[in-house]
């Protein structure tokens, strides 16, 4: 109802995963006998006919969800940067197996950065980061310093190599799979030791 389209996302995604795994599966199984592949391309047939079938109702029915979900407008880098103020910066993450890609674009410039790393023991940092801050149960000097030292793990990882190719107050950060679950404004961008557990000692990025 409305523009609540909730309901046509599960159900576009839920198509599109059942072609893919099933063109998967096919690929996988073209050397299996051939009553095996007539089923599989049979299935296939119907589930590519039910989309087109989906499709057309949303294009008649749905004609706003049809046109910016499934057929989505490019920006462009030129676009993007008319749109930003002065004091914003865009940055884009995204993580492969063998390394951090960062796109930085800010309103008169853009870079593009490549970081050889570990998609394992990243992916790692951040879920145990994403474990302490959920928690939050120690209220102990080593807690304190504990936390600290993985927020500032993920800002020298993230922000530090960056850091003076934005030289902005506003970031807007698109993050792709698990980078997604970092709330950046938290990671703190000095390593100090405490004595106390005062949390508010210390030096998170959103106080600048």
């Amino acid at each position: 109802a409305g523009g609540d389209y909730s309901v046509l996302f599960a159900y576009d995604q839920r198509l599109r995963k059942e072609i893919s795994e099933l063109e998967k599966n096919i690929s996988e199984n073209q050397f299996s006998a051939n009553n095996i592949k007539a089923q599989l391309n049979t299935h296939l047939y119907k589930l590519v006919e039910i989309q087109e079938s989906f499709f057309s109702l949303l294009k008649n029915k749905y004609p706003k969800y049809y046109n910016t979900w499934l057929f989505p407008q490019i920006t462009t880098i030129s676009q993007l940067q008319n749109k930003l103020h002065n004091d914003e910066s865009f940055i884009e993450y995204y993580l492969s197996d063998s390394a951090l890609f960062s796109i930085v674009i800010s309103k008169n410039t853009k870079y593009f950065n490549k970081y050889e790393c570990c998609y394992n023991e990243l992916a790692g940092a951040i879920s145990n980061y994403m474990n302490i801050i959920s928690r939050f149960k120690s209220s102990t000097p080593k807690g304190l310093n504990i936390f600290n030292r993985q927020s500032y793990s993920l800002y020298s990882c993230f922000i530090k190599p960056i850091k003076e190719q934005f030289n902005n107050k506003s970031l807007i950060i698109s993050a792709d799979g698990i980078i997604n679950y970092i709330p950046f404004e938290t990671l703190t961008q000095t390593c100090d030791s405490f004595s106390d557990a005062d949390y508010r000692k210390l030096n998170y990025m959103i106080f600048d």
